[in-house]
């Protein structure tokens, strides 16, 4: 008898009650892939693999601008071996819980996972810290999402989509990759030039805020247009990333 046959009654129920591999080995500490083996000698095929092929949409216009600002900030859109479609990582220093949790809660429904906790070792000075992630399930639409905002495995800023960019967007990207010193910086190490130059493009048409682009693709943005982008970003700073803000932190939008 496989030790893992006398699973067999509660791995059957609990799939045909809609739960997901993943989610019956948390529910009886066996591995997924033991589960799944079990499905297939049952013969039951028709199981919840995570709505993987089933197109899940961006519900509102929010949460549509907070996803195209994680896309082009912190965020990561990859395709799997093996998978059909894409998925999408997201992950912040534990010490920015809060900002994480601000986007997660509004990106969840579109197939984000319980976010976790994980201990990680810096790839350079090996010290420990902590970071909150989630991912998502592979779905059709982070497919979509990724041939609009990649090209060859790169993030790119597309001219014909600077429209979808917005001020909730610029403020993500800035509070994912950006700092402060003196003025505002956002590293855009990831972009190439053509890039980098669409999106300052979009900064000075739409709010007449004037960049430059500094060693290693660091987007500066000059000293006259600082209270014009801190007008941009300040509303949606969650309280662990007001330090981004700097001297500027208790400057009113009116200046």
């Amino acid at each position: 008898m496989n030790k893992y046959e006398k699973f067999d009654e509660q791995i059957i129920e609990m799939a045909k009650a809609g739960l997901r591999p993943a989610d019956i080995s948390k529910k009886l500490n066996i591995d997924s892939r033991r589960v799944i083996d079990r499905l297939k000698i049952n013969n039951i095929t028709d199981y919840n693999r995570g709505n993987s092929n089933k197109r899940i949409d961006i519900e509102n216009d929010i949460q549509r601008q907070v996803l195209i600002g994680t896309i082009l900030g912190d965020g990561c859109i990859f395709k799997g071996k093996g998978n059909k479609n894409c998925r999408m990582n997201l992950a912040h220093s534990l010490k920015q819980k809060e900002y994480f949790l601000y986007k997660y809660n509004i990106l969840k429904s579109l197939g984000f996972q319980e976010p976790k906790v994980e201990k990680e070792i810096h790839s350079k000075n090996k010290q420990e810290y902590y970071c909150i992630k989630t991912q998502s399930l592979t779905n059709p639409l982070f497919t979509g999402l990724y041939n609009i905002w990649y090209k060859n495995g790169k993030k790119i800023i597309p001219k014909n989509h600077l429209k979808d960019i917005t001020d909730l967007s610029i403020a993500i990207i800035y509070f994912d990759d950006g700092y402060y010193d003196s003025t505002f910086y956002i590293a855009m190490c990831n972009f190439d030039i053509e890039s980098i130059n669409n999106f300052r493009e979009l900064l000075f048409n739409k709010y007449k805020i004037e960049t430059t682009i500094q060693k290693n693709n660091i987007l500066y943005i000059r000293t006259n247009s600082k209270i014009k982008f801190f007008n941009i970003i300040n509303r949606y700073a969650t309280s662990d990333v007001l330090y981004k803000l700097g001297e500027l932190l208790e400057t009113p939008e009116s200046l």
